[in-house]
């Protein structure tokens, strides 16, 4: 007890020592790790009500059982791990951090049998529907504590399984029949078939379904994997097939389109007007418009999707702003960007600011619009109006399947610029997340001589505010034509909920762009994404500064896509696995074309330190390359991969 008592009040000895949390720590802290150990507040003197029970303040970023309150934090992080570890039962559990969409391979029919054999590798043949890039595979078990799950992707053809392409392992931590995941990361492709397994040495129980009783085979899971047999140690044939799990993302988005309501006639409705629907297919909403016939025009429309449940309004899922014309009857366009869920609810609609006469639809609920939503009744100002069956005669603009496009963080807000430019500038905005995303790119809508050089740079910041430590760094080479368009610059950042940042486009030498100034109306929320604090120029904050027109390129942590401003696959360096670390760790990386590639890692000061890879030629497509740190000190550290054309950084931290 007296060796409890002193452990109590020894910050910062005090330490979390179980594997769940600290592989859960490896994964999702920048600071407050120890020995590959989590801190917990253990300060002196003894704090009744804190102490032991949370973690350090010394986490970064801030975590949800801290002992004082630091901003809103939604987000469990490594909360759901020690809740684990000390033995509740949870709902839902992330795949081992690993925050995609999950693909449940359950048949769709046969019984449901319990098994224990031991020392087995255990698999699916399959066939990828779609591009999509593992995270981790799991496997539904009761499995013996301390022994190591392996997770391998083979080629194959049919049911014969071909050479060895990925794999990845974790340890298991506790008794009891749950969900295991093992990171593994590597992108199946469309068309291609695989042999997905785990092997495992001891098995207390695994749930398992008979393959020779099922009456369907194969069949398609989520619309993403198509299980075409079970497998035992690569042959085909086995009956018992277990619980499975993918998560993932598809890193490609398919069939672009747009459809309309029909007008039925002009009434005179309420100023906020919409409608109750259900998504009968998933689909990235990228624009809303409306036929509108004012009788006193406002000067923005704002367009939304908001969830729902039923015919009830829940919390805001996207917004756009737009200017409206003089000229009355047309339809006018709001950028949004939006992901509708199959199955799910929402409320979309637009607010015209006044009571006005619009064109309207007048149909009896329900009724199917294309084969995306189902109209499930009108909406006045969030509430389901029964006296009339008028919704707004709108337009949508959408890509079938997840994702989401570039979001113009400018001009949707601020109307028209106010003037044009010319030479080179360094112009950015200081932001704070709203919502913890994956950035994957910036872009500058400029006229941008062919060779000259366009960087982007993502610092960290603060609220005050005032620019702190890069994040992340690219550069591309406009090429031709010229004229004024988008040009974008890879990054690979993580911006999490709450943060302040630094989002920063240079460039070289510029024919013309487009600007605003003395920009009053900051801050803004941007899509629910970002919150534009103020404008600045050279990291120095200057609301009053010239702001050039920027969009950026983003996936929110737990969507199913990530979308980037190049061709699939994309010019990206995804995160260090595990980060922070010691000793090894994997990095994946995407290439839009082949070229010559080199990566090396970077200190702070701007020094190589190492060489990854010099001046290889690598074919176009995705792969992963192994960072050695064992000659490496503690401390932060730039992993860069580069082309003739372009380049990309990528943030890690070493500890030792």
């Amino acid at each position: 007890n007296a060796q409890r008592a002193a452990a109590n009040i020894s910050d910062p000895n005090l330490h979390w020592l179980g594997p769940i949390v600290n592989n859960r720590g490896m994964m999702l802290l920048a600071g407050g790790m120890v020995g590959g150990h989590a801190r917990m507040h253990g300060p002196n003197p003894y704090a009744p009500g804190s102490s032991v029970s949370h973690w350090s303040t010394a986490l970064t970023p801030n975590e949800l059982m801290e002992p004082f309150y630091t901003a809103a934090n939604h987000e469990p992080g490594m909360a759901w791990a020690l809740l684990d570890e000390v033995g509740w039962t949870l709902c839902s559990q992330p795949g081992n951090g690993c925050n995609g969409a999950v693909v449940d391979l359950t048949p769709p029919t046969g019984p449901l049998n319990i098994s224990n054999n031991d020392a087995q590798e255990r698999g699916v043949f399959v066939t990828a529907l779609k591009d999509f890039t593992m995270c981790s595979f799991g496997m539904e078990g009761d499995f013996v504590p301390g022994q190591t799950l392996t997770a391998r992707v083979y080629a194959a053809t049919g049911t014969t399984r071909g050479a060895l392409l990925a794999s990845g392992s974790a340890t298991v931590g506790f008794d009891g029949n749950r969900m295991h995941y093992v990171p593994i990361s590597y992108t199946l492709q469309k068309c291609k078939e695989y042999d997905i397994t785990i092997e495992f040495q001891t098995a207390d129980a695994w749930p398992w379904w008979d393959e020779a009783a099922m009456t369907k085979r194969p069949w398609d899971a989520d619309g993403v994997i198509r299980v075409r047999d079970g497998e035992l140690s690569g042959g085909a044939g086995n009956s018992a097939l277990p619980h499975y799990q993918l998560r993932g993302s598809t890193p490609v988005t398919e069939l672009q389109g747009n459809f309309s309501v029909s007008a039925t006639g002009p009434t005179t409705l309420y100023h906020e007007h919409g409608a109750f629907i259900t998504a009968t297919k998933t689909a990235s909403i990228s624009k809303l418009g409306v036929r509108v016939q004012y009788s006193a025009a406002p000067g923005v429309l704002r367009a939304y999707v908001y969830d729902a449940a039923g015919n009830v309004r829940g919390n805001l899922v996207s917004e756009g702003m737009a200017a409206v014309p003089a000229t009355a009857g047309q339809v006018i366009t709001v950028p949004i960007n939006a992901v509708l869920e199959e199955g799910r609810q929402y409320n979309i609609g637009f607010d015209f600011g006044t009571f006005s006469t619009r064109y309207v639809h007048t149909e009896a609920f329900p009724w199917q619009l294309s084969d995306v939503l189902r109209v499930d009744g009108v909406e006045l100002a969030g509430v389901l109006n029964v006296a009339t069956q008028q919704v707004p005669a709108f337009e949508i603009g959408y890509t079938e399947g997840p994702g989401l496009s570039s979001l113009d963080i400018v001009a949707p807000w601020l109307g028209t610029p106010t003037g044009s430019s010319v030479g080179g500038f360094s112009f950015g905005k200081f932001v704070q997340a709203v919502a913890t995303q994956d950035f994957t790119g910036v872009g500058l809508y400029a006229d941008i001589p062919a060779g000259a050089t366009l960087v982007a740079n993502i610092y960290n910041a603060n609220n005050t505010p005032a620019r702190g430590s890069l994040v992340s760094t690219g550069t591309t080479t406009a090429t031709a034509p010229t004229g004024l368009r988008w040009h974008d610059i890879p990054v690979s950042a993580r911006m999490v909920t709450g943060q302040y940042y630094d989002i920063e486009v240079q460039w070289s030498a510029a024919t013309a762009f487009p600007y605003w100034e003395n920009v009053t109306a900051q801050p803004y929320t941007a899509y629910g994404i970002l919150k534009i604090i103020v404008g600045e120029f050279g990291g120095v904050p200057d609301p009053l500064k010239e702001c050039a027109r920027f969009r950026v390129y983003s996936c929110p942590v737990g969507s199913l896509t990530a979308t980037g401003p190049t061709a699939t696959p994309k010019f990206a360096l995804h995160d260090a696995v595990p980060n922070p670390f010691s000793g090894t760790a994997t990095i994946g990386y995407e290439l839009d074309e082949a070229a010559s590639v080199s990566v090396q890692v970077y200190d702070v000061a701007g020094r190589k330190v190492a060489d990854v890879v010099s001046s290889k030629a690598m074919p176009k497509g995705s792969g992963q390359l192994s960072i050695d740190a064992g000659h490496l000190a503690s401390g932060v550290y730039f992993v860069k991969m580069s082309t003739p054309a372009k380049s990309v950084t990528r943030k890690i931290t070493i500890i030792r």
